[in-house]
């Protein structure tokens, strides 16, 4: 190698945050230039994997060797005896093997870096399972315990560099929330450190440090890895290298990103270790002082898109548009890739856009999902305890009836066969309110039976009549009271379906086609009306009117061409949306007819889903063609495809169409 190729060259800062470039400042141009790279990453996942592959493959063009420590990541009674090792690795290759199960390209792309290296045999991955006494101590402990987050570069006359920092990477997301590297170079003062990190993982990676043990990657799992290989050597020339990620992104750009996104953590979709982002927040929060608000993100030219919806609770998703797919991003880390991707033309695919913004109808009806389901669990309970307390005030005028028996006459048919059974309990509706509905709210395998040994017996069994009628008037008291209260809560406890506003930020511009210009008559003269003019409703009014039956007035009217005799049945709307493209384009107006009578299939329709989500409104309207799957007996709509023209838009197929679920509300005529 030439003096240029050697690390001693290169001018490192003494540390890397997250607001600097770390891939293209620190990690390339090191390992362009050694031969050698020894680190750790955090529990073994693919996106962990993902991290620790950033900018290897310049080591892969100098045929350099890795060797990578991983965290175990195992759950509280995965590792069971860690004495017996056939048992562990069993265990481990069939968990890292289920978490290979890769469908994202995004993520596949980084995995061939380190596929071809296991498949050149110039890589070796370890194993690093924390002990306690011995024994595996469990997730939680684990993550107390977790790898120190280390790396040592290694060029051809022995020079090294190493970091040492505080990184948080989850095992479940791969999450990366926050870096902080500190650099040691073996040719200044701070080669003591390094000299350190290096020991350190040395008794690591050979199983000598006091509370750890290194197990080898199961073969198993080398040969998955070996999967992702590439057909060609996954490495970019060294003038690509040296320029690659380049960003036009100022710093004070970059900083307001990574705040605004770190702001937004806590309402991020939760990951799937359940670990919040409030460390994140936390330790950047001296280094992100002072940042401004982004006045025009669209002139950042990046393929990220941050979108949200309110009430009842915050959701903050970001997305890495690229080609035809949107990637959430969870970290700092993630979102650093974005920086470094430029956009060809004018703006990302419109195809990842709309996979976006579906991906997000699809956390939002989750997370309403998930809202109805506990709201309706915490009414069963709520239903279990009024039905509890029921049957208590039923037991209890039971046993006044019991009590007052014995001071009944031969005309008190009731009190005579008044007993410690059943029949006593059902003899009570015959008193009427509130005890008539108490025994409504019970379930017959429920019903209670007085007993002598109910501490209330006690109480009643030697009063007096006069003394029990004033007993009986309380439980009467209480029990309308409970049947009020009933009523109350019943008023408010409905479950209904929440739609909550989005909000959209691009970080990129899209040029928009301009829309038709909107052209209404206010009042034309009655005889052309229905003649040479037709009302124009939003679809909402159009939804009133013609399905809900409702008084919705028209905004205006609108000269229109049909092609065949207007009626007062036809309407004019506004498309949203290039889910119908080419037949209706995005903003034109179009004429629907809501007399529907006749076949349907195959129809474009403007129709109404309480499962259908139109992320172009945020509404349960939408215009779809039709197709039906009938019940051969009934000849009713069995299942229903309302399809886009436009492949790049979502499909709605619904079954088991229930009575207000789906309702076709008029059929697409032409446009204006």
């Amino acid at each position: 190698m030439a003096s240029s190729e050697y690390l001693i060259d290169l001018d490192f800062s003494i540390s890397y945050g997250p607001l600097d470039d770390r891939l293209n400042s620190l990690y390339v141009p090191a390992l362009s230039r050694s031969v050698r790279y020894d680190r750790t990453t955090g529990f073994f996942s693919p996106a962990a994997l993902a991290i620790a592959a950033r900018g290897v493959d310049a080591l892969i063009r100098n045929r350099g060797h890795m060797r990578l420590l991983v965290g175990a990541g195992l759950e509280d009674g995965d590792a069971g005896d860690v004495g017996k090792m056939q048992e562990l690795q069993r265990t481990l290759c069939d968990k890292f093997l289920s978490l290979l199960d890769v469908t994202d390209p995004w993520m596949s792309q980084r995995l061939e870096v380190l596929g071809w290296m296991a498949a050149e045999k110039t890589i070796e991955i370890r194993i690093a399972l924390p002990l306690k006494d011995g024994k595996y101590p469990g997730r939680a402990a684990a993550l107390a315990q977790d790898l120190p987050r280390l790396g040592i570069v290694t060029d051809a006359e022995g020079n090294q560099v190493g970091f040492y920092g505080t990184i948080s990477e989850s095992s479940g997301a791969g999450d990366q929330n926050y870096e902080h590297l500190m650099v040691y170079k073996s040719w200044e003062p701070g080669g003591l450190y390094l000299q350190a990190i290096r020991q350190h993982f040395e008794r690591l990676w050979e199983g000598k440090e006091p509370g750890w043990r290194s197990l080898t990657l199961p073969g198993a799992v080398i040969d998955r890895l070996i999967e992702f290989c590439p057909r060609k050597a996954p490495v970019r020339g060294r003038r690509d290298a040296a320029s690659a990620g380049k960003s036009e992104l100022s710093l004070d750009i970059k900083k307001s990103i990574i705040f605004h996104f770190l702001q937004d953590t806590p309402y991020f979709p939760m990951n799937d270790t359940g670990l919040s982002h409030d460390r994140s927040r936390r330790e950047a929060k001296e280094l992100l002082q002072g940042v401004t608000a982004l006045e025009n993100p669209e002139s950042c030219r990046l393929p990220l898109m941050r979108l949200e919806a309110g009430s009842p609770e915050l959701l903050v998703v970001y997305y890495h548009l690229q080609a035809d797919q949107a990637r959430l991003l969870g970290s700092v880390a993630e979102l650093e890739e974005v920086f470094q991707d430029s956009i060809r033309g004018d703006a990302p695919p419109a195809a990842a856009e709309i996979k976006a913004i579906e991906h997000f109808h699809a956390l939002l009806k989750a997370c309403e999902d998930s809202r109805v389901k506990n709201r309706q669990a915490a009414r069963q309970q709520e239903r279990l305890a009024f039905a509890q307390a029921a049957q208590r005030l039923l037991v209890k005028a039971a046993l006044c009836d019991i009590a007052k028996s014995r001071h009944a006459t031969l005309f008190d048919e009731d009190l005579i066969t008044a007993g410690f059974d059943g029949a006593t309990i059902l003899r009570q509706r015959k008193k009427g309110l509130p005890f008539s509905e108490l025994i409504s709210w019970i379930h017959p395998d429920e019903f209670p039976v007085p007993t002598l040994d109910d501490p209330f017996w006690m109480e009643v069994e030697s009063k007096s009549q006069k003394q029990i009628q004033g007993i009986e008037k309380a439980i009467k008291e209480e029990g309308s009271e409970l049947i009020g209260k009933w009523t109350e809560l019943s008023g408010k406890n409905a479950v209904e379906t929440f739609i909550p506003a989005i909000a959209l930020r691009r970080y990129f511009t899209r040029g928009q086609k301009e829309k038709p210009r909107l052209t209404l008559v206010i009042a034309p003269a009655r005889k052309e009306r229905f003649t040479r003019y037709l009302p124009f409703y939003s679809m909402e009014s159009a939804f009133d009117k013609f399905v809900q039956g409702k008084d919705a007035a028209e905004e205006g009217w609108m000269e229109c061409g049909t092609g065949k005799k207007l009626n007062k049945s036809m309407f004019v709307i506004r498309i949203e949306g290039q889910a119908m493209e080419p037949l209706i384009s995005d903003g034109q107006f179009a004429v629907f007819d809501s007399d529907i009578r006749g076949s349907l299939d195959g129809a474009v329709l403007f129709v109404y889903g309480k499962n259908i989500y139109d992320p172009n409104r945020s509404s349960h309207l939408t215009v779809r063609r039709l197709k039906t799957i009938s019940s051969k007996k009934t000849g009713e709509y069995q299942e229903i495809i309302l399809e886009p023209l436009n492949p790049d838009y979502q499909l709605f197929h619904l079954k088991n169409l229930d009575k207000g679920v789906f309702k076709i509300i008029a059929r697409f005529l032409c446009g204006v």
